[in-house]
């Protein structure tokens, strides 16, 4: 008996769910115990999963340009000297 296929709907899950699902399917395909035929399934799901993930950065970077473009925010300045090592980021 085949099992039955459910499609889930990975471009409603956010993002950081996204990547944890992701994770999951990589430790599941490094972990070697899984068939030939349970991989290949495995790989698809993790390219669904990344695909989806893409297509939410891709949206989030659009929204991004889009605030730029408006002008309701500025960029941030250039870091410059010694005063912005400290600064984390």
């Amino acid at each position: 008996m085949e099992k039955e296929r459910v499609e889930i709907d990975w471009d409603s899950m956010p993002y950081e769910k996204l990547v944890e699902k992701l994770d999951e399917v990589v430790q599941r395909l490094e972990s070697g115990e899984l068939s030939l035929e349970e991989s290949l399934q495995a790989f698809e799901t993790g390219m669904r999963i990344a695909r989806a993930a893409e297509r939410q950065l891709d949206r989030a970077e659009q929204r991004v340009e889009l605030l730029l473009l408006d002008g309701k925010t500025e960029p941030l300045p250039p870091r410059s000297g010694p005063d912005d090592e400290d600064v984390p980021f």
